[in-house]
């Protein structure tokens, strides 16, 4: 994967251990009580390759916000409702929304759990708690939380959008989770524009034809209905990139920069562009590699394109330094960046180091393999449980506890009558000290007719 173009066209082979990114554009028109929950930044898991391709958000959490006057006396107010009246849903909905929005999470949850509790359909609650479970990065509760709140109201598309985003992170993308939630959304709502982007991204970084094309369509009409929107002519930038019209795809790229300067992804865009094409000197992606790099420290894959050019400048030593600096940050990098300092310090003659860097790259190569065949066997055979089982235990032995407990749940909806994802689910929050998950795992796997 040396070539931006192998980076981008496989991205969506990428398994990303832990949530990152924010929706695609600002929310939909309709919102819950409080904003949306935004997944937090992590790292890339070994041998799992490059971040999400340029079209994809930088990740950023939520903006504090100041607490609303009289919060304090309408707090005491719901909680006066609830004492004379314990079954009184909207105070108990009213009042977790007003902790969220103080920031007082742990006083949210009681509220909202029992919300919900009182009226299942109460989808607002469902957003809001997942906004809680998010903070609190309980990131399996998060999810089953938007599965609920679209359950409770599948005509609110905005939980689509931030389950797929979920899925599309942890290896779920494709036809298997991410895009036909993507495409229920855009059938709901047509011109919306977020759900226009997010799912035109998606489709574009399957690599296959058929769905790119679909995503080629899509990008036009988003274009139509806004073309002067900065994510948009990103889009519209990949879109001329993997057709190779370079030139339309730095038009577009250069216009969405005018509007949005500190645009991670179309500073990206650019670098791509020059690196990949013939009409640029390769210096003049540098000093867009070091926005990128300046806006979002943890940027793996910015450091590794700009390593990627000073080699290609015979500059070795600048290389080094930006790759080494990679590791201090990020330090379970991918394959590529422990291979180039391999091949970089055998240049320098230091055979002990070459090694050492050559040894950690080969073991995140054979990881990489080894979650890449695992999936692919998950992903052809869901009802093959124990493929997911093993899959789902690499990403625990990986450190993507979030991804392993999401191919367990798979596995479990694709088998209804095994117990043995629950049992497996049982191990795992056991082990982490998570008894009443446990036991509700342990209890479905009773129900399946585990002993």
């Amino acid at each position: 994967m040396n070539s931006p173009r192998a980076r981008i066209l496989l991205v969506s082979l990428v398994v990303v251990l832990a949530l990152a990114g924010a929706l695609l554009l600002a929310a939909t028109r309709r919102r819950p009580v409080v904003s949306p929950p935004q997944p937090i930044t992590n790292t890339v898991p070994d041998g799992a390759g490059t971040q999400p391709a340029p079209t994809t958000p930088a990740p950023r959490l939520p903006t504090p916000q100041p607490p609303p006057p009289g919060w304090e006396d309408r707090v005491k107010v719901l909680q006066d409702r609830i004492a004379n009246n314990p079954k009184d849903q909207s105070a108990y909905a009213e009042l977790g929304a007003m902790y969220i929005t103080v920031q007082r999470i742990e006083d949210a949850l009681p509220p909202l759990l029992r919300a919900v509790d009182l009226n299942p359909k109460d989808a607002t609650s469902w957003f809001n708690l997942a906004g809680c479970y998010q903070q609190m990065l309980a990131f399996d509760l998060y999810t089953d939380a938007l599965e609920h709140c679209i359950a409770a109201r599948p005509d609110w598309i905005e939980p689509y959008r931030t389950l797929a985003d979920v899925y599309e992170r942890i290896g779920l993308a494709g036809t298997t989770r991410a895009i036909p939630l993507l495409r229920e959304a855009h059938r709901r709502a047509p011109e919306d524009l977020p759900t226009l982007v997010a799912l035109s991204s998606s489709l574009l970084r399957t690599g296959e034809d058929k769905t790119r094309n679909e995503g080629k369509r899509l990008v036009d009409e988003a274009y139509r209905l806004a073309p002067h929107e900065p994510v948009i002519l990103s889009l519209m930038a990949y879109r001329a990139f993997l057709e190779d019209d370079f030139a339309a795809a730095e038009k577009y790229a250069l216009e969405g920069l005018t509007l949005a300067p500190d645009s991670v992804e179309l500073h990206m865009m650019m670098a791509d562009i020059i690196k990949t094409g013939e009409q640029h000197d390769q210096r003049e992606a540098i000093p867009h590699l070091q926005v990128i790099i300046q806006l979002q420290p943890t940027r793996h894959d910015a450091y590794l394109m700009l390593a990627q050019v000073f080699r290609r400048l015979n500059d070795d030593e600048k290389a080094r330094t930006v790759l080494e600096r990679l590791l201090t940050i990020v330090p379970s990098a991918s394959e590529e960046v422990y291979r180039m300092l391999a091949e970089i310090y055998q240049a320098k003659g230091d055979a002990a180091k070459a090694k050492t860097f050559h040894d950690q790259a080969e073991s995140r190569r054979v990881v990489g393999e080894r979650l890449r065949t695992l999936q692919a066997t998950t992903l052809a055979n869901p009802k093959d449980v124990p493929a997911a089982t093993a899959l789902a235990n690499e990403y625990f032995k990986q450190g993507g506890d979030l991804a392993g407990i999401m191919v367990l749940k798979e596995a479990a909806k694709a088998s209804p009558s095994d117990p043995r994802p629950f049992l497996e689910l049982e191990k795992y929050y056991r082990a982490h000290g998570r008894t009443r998950l446990a036991d509700d795992a342990h209890a479905a796997a009773r129900r399946r007719g585990a002993p």
